[in-house]
């Protein structure tokens, strides 16, 4: 369902594509409209569809299009139609049709069944090609849906039904209604829906399962807790906390927060946290970071040995401008006291006896910018449909000696992430990460590159699958990361469709006063290293996730004389959503 298929109109795909001139016909003005098939050329690769155009030779435009993937191997069938009419001298869509088959779900009857079919009609209507709109008028997102839009009554969309309901549509929707009210089918779609984002609904809270298990080198198995309360509670106000102890670590960590929305629409909130916990040591972070065990962009946490027990909290304040949607905003102040990891110990011109505890005071702005992102707003959150442009996170850090704060300096951290889509060559993504920190901090808060070697194990999208953990330390680097991802363009054995991907790793940095820091073995980066190699998904594909294996090598100024030790294989883990 997450597929994107090559427009048969689209640049280049007359090549790709066979078409074939099936009908004409007349419409009532006398235009003759051409009724043209096209489906896939035979042994093409590239997921393409089949179905009609219906091309009106006024101003030869397509007046109707059907299409369909040719290969259903998923289960899923599914059908478009979108039609076109003359609005003021312009072709312009005012219909579109969906079909869905879910061809593995059947219903029973006696000895016949039948497929589950979803069926989806949208209509266009009071179009204007030139309506007296002001900017200003937009709001912050693609779509916003009222909280109460699901509580409508028929009575309601009876108005803006454009067909009305058959006897038969209605029955449907009878039995639907009584099967949901039986099954509690609103109870089951809300819960899952909070699934999604990693809470299960518990009356007027939610638990959060990412506090309920984790794993890492450090705390080793993580077993906790952690409490919201939800909408039932407050539309405006969350109160939560968690609890949780590392077997490995042998510690308790635990903290409480509070919530609170000040305009919805503008996502504006204020958040107030305090803790007592374990940081990993040199991780940089953005405010919309959110833990989810399934996203593969966290699975370098599996990896972390070293971190800081923490004793701290902060405030911050979260929002968006009209002028500057695109834009997310955050502001806040952190206090942080750190204890060292092991024996390590940090002595400096101010600190001239070794500290092994640090006071962290600091004041943060950060944004996060997504030129034109598609974002619809649901009464459960928000969802996102992407953007074509890069998306950036920027950090600005001013750390204050005094007001609790044992050390003053700047640090600036930006990310920024683009895929390209191409039709038939997959998808390239590239992914920058720089950091700079001016100032003599200890190592907590410096830049602990993520490495996570070991000869077999999971693969972590933008981390050093070669690279030993804690191997190098920095306090200004800058980091690249490419991948192209084949699709399924190179290698199908009917459903078994594996996907080849080619990666390159790069980051080059620096430390200065690299003796300032005791009984800690680290190298620098400042002669660049580099990675490459490849993944192969989906050589074992469960639908819901899918599993396959890489090797990546290691090599330049950093390579290991054993040329045995620059190699890293692994194991791939991808889900579907």
């Amino acid at each position: 369902m997450s597929k994107s298929y090559v427009n048969p109109i689209s640049k280049g795909s007359k090549d790709k594509y066979l078409f074939l001139i099936e009908d004409t016909t007349f419409t009532d003005r006398g235009d003759t409209v051409f009724m043209i098939s096209f489906r896939p050329k035979i042994k093409s690769r590239f997921e393409g569809m089949e179905g009609f155009l219906y091309v009106n030779e006024h101003k030869w435009a397509i007046q109707n299009v059907k299409a369909q993937p040719p290969d259903d191997s998923s289960g899923i069938a599914v059908k478009i139609q979108q039609a076109y009419k003359l609005v003021d001298g312009q072709w312009f869509p005012y219909q579109l049709n969906t079909d869905i088959v879910f061809n593995n779900m059947a219903v029973s009857d006696g000895d016949s069944s039948y497929p589950l079919v979803g069926k989806g009609r949208s209509y266009i209507r009071d179009i204007n090609l030139d309506p007296d709109i002001k900017k200003k008028q937009f709001g912050y997102h693609e779509v916003e849906i009222e909280e109460d839009a699901t509580k409508r009554k028929g009575e309601f969309w009876q108005e803006y039904r454009v067909d009305s309901l058959t006897e038969r549509e209605k029955e449907t929707y009878r039995v639907i209604d009584s099967l949901g009210k039986e099954a509690d089918f609103d109870k089951m779609a809300t819960t899952f829906q909070t699934l999604m984002v990693g809470k299960v609904p518990l009356w007027i809270f939610d638990m959060d399962l990412d506090k309920l298990i984790h794993y890492n080198n450090y705390e080793g198995l993580y077993l906790g807790m952690g409490m919201h309360t939800n909408g039932r509670f407050s539309k405006k106000i969350k109160i939560g906390g968690y609890w949780g102890y590392g077997f490995k670590d042998k510690s308790a960590k635990y903290g409480l927060d509070l919530n609170v929305k000040l305009h919805k629409r503008s996502e504006s909130a204020v958040r107030l946290e305090l803790y007592n916990t374990v940081l990993a040591s040199g991780e940089v972070d953005f405010f919309d970071d959110r833990f989810q065990a399934w996203k593969t962009d966290y699975f370098y946490k599996f990896f972390i040995s070293r971190m800081n027990k923490t004793i701290g909290g902060n405030i911050s304040y979260s929002f968006r401008l009209r002028p500057l949607r695109d834009f997310k905003w955050n502001v806040s102040y952190n206090y942080n006291n750190k204890k060292a990891f092991g024996d390590y110990s940090f002595s400096n011109s101010v600190f001239t006896e070794p500290i092994s505890e640090f006071s962290f005071s600091e004041l943060s702005l950060g944004f996060r910018f997504s030129f034109r992102e598609k974002v619809i707003e649901t009464s459960k959150g928000q969802i996102s449909f992407g953007s074509g442009y890069p998306v950036i996170w920027f950090k600005y850090t001013h750390g204050m000696a005094g007001a609790g704060g044992d050390f003053a300096f700047e640090r600036f951290d930006i990310k920024v992430q683009k895929t390209h889509k191409t039709n038939y060559f997959g998808e390239f993504t590239w992914h920058v990460a720089i950091g700079y920190i001016s100032g003599d901090i200890p190592a907590p808060n410096l830049y602990n590159t993520y490495g996570t070697y070991r000869s077999f194990a999971l693969y972590a999208p933008y981390s050093f699958s070669t690279m030993r953990t804690n191997e190098f330390l920095s306090d200004k680097y800058a980091a690249l990361f490419l991948t192209h991802d084949f699709k399924e363009l190179l290698f199908k054995f009917g459903n078994f469709k594996p996907r080849l991907l080619l990666l390159t790793n790069i980051i080059l940095g620096s430390l200065d006063n690299p003796r300032h820091h005791k009984n800690y073995n680290f190298k620098t980066l400042d002669k660049g290293y580099f990675e490459s190699g490849i993944i192969i998904r989906k050589l074992l594909n469960l639908q819901v996730y899918d599993l396959g294996l890489g090797v990546l090598y290691r090599y330049g100024p950093y390579s290991f004389d054993d040329n045995y030790m620059n190699f890293a294989y692994k194991i791939s883990l991808y889900y579907a959503f």
